[in-house]
């Protein structure tokens, strides 16, 4: 029995022991044992910045499509891609010879309808002084045969007859005023003109001779369309045709593009259209200008969405500073575009949230009171310097050893977090601005932990 005591006496008083040395090794780790180097970040105030990143392509801003006009074989084609033209300079000849016998058929159907309209308002007003002597004549047969009815001088059937004679003469002058109020144009209250001089205005008004003169100017514009001028100063960058080609009208013949005005179009995904402004600036890179960045600047925003692939997009065009550089136009491109998020705010790193925290927390490095500064191993001891020469500068590194470095204790400090970015946090209270805060190594650190500015 008082083996058993002693047993457990002993266990008991191991325990103790081994309780003892894990307390004091805890409190040499944390107090005694060498700082360990964490890099340090102090908080700042100013503007919440993120970077948002979208693919895309150069396009030119200024450029004129050449379509054909005309119809025919291509003559001559004076320019290829990749030149310089300036406005006016002849890009493309076509035989004209189907075009000029086009508009001199369109000349003669013209021709052909107003001397239609002329005879026809000529044979009217002849008809019409016709119809107009047939009905005094008939008026002047009714009123004998009044005057001979009145003696009994004339037949029921020839009184009959006569004022038949001269309705139909009255029908007949007025069916004729009315075909020549039609061929005039004119309401059917009005009279008609009986004046030559008028038939130039009313040929010229004619349904039938205008449909007849856009033919002509439309031959008109396909002759003239024969010969093909650069619009803008730029450079050739689309050339369809070649000589010998037979062109149609509407076909694309050449495009050329003014290479000053050439911008970034890029799709930035729906999720950060809100974040982007008019005005904000960007950056702007493309394989094939082998490294080089150009700034830009956001100058449209297309007010849609449309969809893109698997994803939903808005269409961003970015004017961007050339710098003599020469951009292809069509190339793709990629831009990051900084947008602010907080005009003012108090930010941190990402990284120097605790991982899991709740509440938000981060690791505060506050500067030990005693000032007292705690030498890396190897660095040379203070002491009298045998000359001025001999001396180091304030935090010069000598070859093999390292200086003095600040020493600092490890606060946790909980705090309240507001907007935030990839890789910044906006802090809304628990921190103010200069506060170092350990942003590396977050796993390894223990409160009260001495801790050295890894990135003096």
């Amino acid at each position: 029995m008082k083996k058993m005591k002693r047993k457990h006496l002993v266990i008991i008083g191991l325990a103790i022991v081994a309780i003892a040395v894990a307390l004091f090794a805890t409190s040499a780790r944390n107090n005694g044992s060498k700082p360990i180097d964490v890099p340090l970040v102090a908080a700042i105030n100013g503007p919440l910045q993120d970077k948002v990143s979208a693919s895309g392509s150069f396009q030119a801003e200024r450029y004129s499509v050449v379509a054909s006009q005309t119809y025919g074989i291509v003559k001559k084609v004076y320019v290829k891609p990749g030149d310089h033209v300036e406005n006016g300079d002849l890009i493309v000849v076509v035989d004209e010879r189907e075009a000029r016998e086009s508009l001199a058929s369109a000349e003669i159907a013209l021709e052909e309808i107003r001397r239609s309209i002329s005879v026809q308002l000529s044979s009217l007003r002849a008809e019409i002084r016709t119809a107009t002597v047939a009905l005094e004549q008939a008026k002047r047969a009714q009123r004998n045969a009044e005057s001979l009815k009145a003696v009994d001088g004339i037949s029921e059937e020839d009184f009959r007859k006569a004022n038949e004679s001269l309705e139909q003469a009255q029908s007949t002058l007025d069916d004729t005023y009315d075909r020549l109020r039609v061929a005039q144009g004119i309401a059917s209250e009005k009279a008609p003109s009986l004046d030559p001089r008028s038939d130039v205005e009313i040929i010229a008004s004619s349904p039938s001779y205008r449909k007849a003169r856009l033919s002509v100017e439309s031959a008109r514009r396909v002759l003239d369309g024969c010969v093909f001028h650069a619009d803008i100063a730029g450079t050739v960058t689309e050339m369809n045709v070649a000589q010998g080609d037979r062109l149609k009208e509407e076909t694309i013949v050449a495009r050329i593009e003014d290479p000053e005005s050439v911008k970034a179009e890029v799709n930035v995904d729906e999720v950060d259209i809100g974040k982007i402004r008019e005005g904000m600036k960007a950056e702007v890179t493309a394989d094939s200008m082998l490294g080089n960045k150009l700034d830009g600047k956001v100058i449209r925003i297309w007010p849609i969405v449309k969809n893109n692939g698997n994803g939903r997009v808005c269409l961003v065009r970015i004017a961007i500073d050339l710098d003599g550089k020469k951009i292809i136009s069509g190339a793709s491109c990629m831009a990051r575009i900084t947008s602010t998020v907080r005009e003012d705010a108090l930010t941190i790193p990402a990284t120097a949230l605790i991982p899991g925290a709740k509440p938000a927390a981060v690791w505060l490095a506050v500067e030990q009171p005693d000032g007292k500064a705690i030498k890396a191993k190897g660095a040379k001891p203070e002491g009298p310097a045998s000359s001025k020469a001999d001396k180091p500068s304030k935090n010069a590194t000598v070859k093999g050893k390292t200086p003095a470095s600040k020493t600092y204790k490890a606060t946790r400090r909980e705090i309240e977090i507001g907007a935030s970015t990839v890789s910044t946090i906006e802090v809304l209270s628990g921190l103010k601005a200069g506060d170092l805060v350990i942003v590396d190594q977050l796993p390894l650190i223990n409160e009260g932990m001495s801790v050295l500015n890894g990135n003096q």
